[in-house]
């Protein structure tokens, strides 16, 4: 074989296995399931982490609130789901809002949790606490 022709033939085929081996690598990891999803234990809301940001703890509420809802982990409860959902609305999550607001039957309740979640900036929340309390957006003539 032509020595000059050795050198090309080596890199192409060096790179080829290079894409190869990065295609699977992506592959395994693109379809593998996700291991280090946190237990619902380790996340314990009701456990008061030292210097945790508000932030945070709605986040920990929220997560609690979820698995509740879906019955993940534990059997399902939409009584402590909507319970963990206006906690982690009270530490500022808005979205916690809208989710107890679908798992309440109090229009008055309903209400407040559409009222914080506006204040925190949740805009689906205003429109909704505007429709429920009769308030209706002025349509341009």
């Amino acid at each position: 074989m032509n020595k000059r022709l050795l050198k090309p033939l080596v890199a192409l085929l060096t790179i080829l296995v290079v894409l190869w081996l990065g295609v699977k690598v992506f592959l395994h990891y693109s379809t593998e399931e996700p291991t280090n999803t946190p237990s619902l234990e380790s996340i314990d809301p009701r456990i008061d982490l030292v210097g945790e940001s508000d932030y945070d703890k709605a986040m920990r509420y929220y997560a609690f609130a979820e698995a509740y809802s879906e019955g993940r982990e534990q059997d399902k409860n939409e009584v402590k789901a909507l319970a963990y959902y206006a906690k982690s609305c009270e530490f500022g999550y808005g979205e916690a809002c809208m989710d107890a607001v679908a798992m309440t039957t109090d229009k008055m309740e309903a209400s407040q949790y559409y009222e914080k979640g506006c204040d925190l900036g949740y805009l689906g929340a205003c429109k909704n606490w505007d429709v429920l309390n009769g308030y209706s957006p002025e349509v341009p003539e």
